[in-house]
């Protein structure tokens, strides 16, 4: 990486924190922050609006406040919950094993928390990798299944998840 492709990724990344703190300044949708115990981690998450649950699920590294720009034009209509997943951003880490798999029950112990779902579900990157797994493990949870940026990788998938899948 050069010095110009870094300097352009520094200036995106301060793009996006000036917005974020435009939006937590001047928009402020009503929302607290709020937690939750899960088996061996504490969740940290925000709910914005009402109506209809939206599950946001991050990319690797972030927090919920990557959604900043989506949820001003989200919560007027849907009820928003976006979480930090696992070992990101405010929620704890804990002893188990960080995988989608993990991350995918930690998402639905929030919901049943919460007592919403099914919810729609919008994954970016690892986030989508969770959501994809929400979706082969507990399918009542999903109303639709957004998946933006989301790598994955078949080869290792059951006879079962192929036969879900298709279906």
């Amino acid at each position: 990486m050069n010095f110009y492709q870094l300097s352009r990724i520094i200036v995106s990344w301060v793009k996006v924190y000036i917005y974020l703190l435009g939006w937590r300044i001047a928009i402020r949708p009503p929302s607290r922050a709020q937690r939750v115990k899960v088996d061996d981690i504490e969740i940290y998450f925000r709910v914005f609006g009402q109506g209809e649950p939206v599950l946001l699920l991050h990319g690797g590294v972030m927090s919920w406040e990557s959604w900043a720009v989506q949820i001003p034009r989200l919560y007027r209509r849907y009820q928003v919950i976006a979480m930090d997943l696992r070992g990101h951003g405010r929620t704890t880490l804990g002893d188990a094993p960080l995988d989608y798999r993990r991350l995918a029950k930690d998402a639905v112990s929030l919901l049943d928390n919460l007592g919403r779902g099914p919810a729609h579900v919008v994954g970016w990157s690892d986030g989508g990798c969770a959501g994809l797994a929400i979706a082969l493990e507990r399918p009542d949870m999903v109303r639709s299944l957004i998946l933006i940026g989301t790598p994955h990788d078949t080869e290792d998938y059951s006879e079962e998840a192929w036969r879900k899948i298709e279906k």
